[in-house]
């Protein structure tokens, strides 16, 4: 999982969308990057109105990061302030892109420090976007591991 700020992504030529795939990601971009594990998805609605002759794609990102640390608290809060452009690798090992042509926003969020020994001590946090264009695909064979060059700006 890694996040970018939405100008440094877009307006700034840190991504570039071709079609509905990524063909080129700058190695100048900086990146918050999360390691993620357990029940953290992307979903994609496609909400389409044959009146209105319209059709957007809602993405939510929800996500459970296993640590309270100063550090991410400081990248979080960051994150919050403002759009983000976020890269997600799933399970196949597939990338994508979303949140690239108008960001995405922190929506919700809790800090948890658990009652049990058993229980969460992290954060939740849930992004939100409205695009028109589902999740942009960024091709393996293009960017084998897309941000392996990168120094982030915090690492789990």
């Amino acid at each position: 999982m890694w996040f970018a700020n939405y100008d440094d992504a877009t307006t700034n030529a840190g991504v570039t969308l071709t079609g509905n795939t990524v063909s080129a990601i700058s190695a100048s971009l900086d990146v918050y990057e999360f390691v993620v594990k357990g029940s953290n998805n992307l979903e994609t609605t496609v909400n389409s109105s044959r009146e209105n002759g319209t059709t957007y794609y809602e993405q939510v990102l929800s996500l459970t990061l296993t640590d309270l640390t100063q550090d991410y608290g400081a990248a979080l809060q960051d994150l919050a302030k403002s759009l983000m452009v976020a890269f997600v690798q799933d399970n196949n090992g597939q990338t994508w892109c979303i949140g690239y042509q108008h960001g995405l926003d922190l929506t919700a969020g809790t800090a948890v420090t658990g009652t049990a020994m058993g229980d969460l001590y992290g954060y939740t946090i849930t992004l939100t976007g409205q695009e028109s264009i589902a999740p942009a695909y960024i091709a393996s064979s293009d960017f084998a591991s897309p941000f392996a060059a990168f120094t982030p700006v915090i690492n789990s």
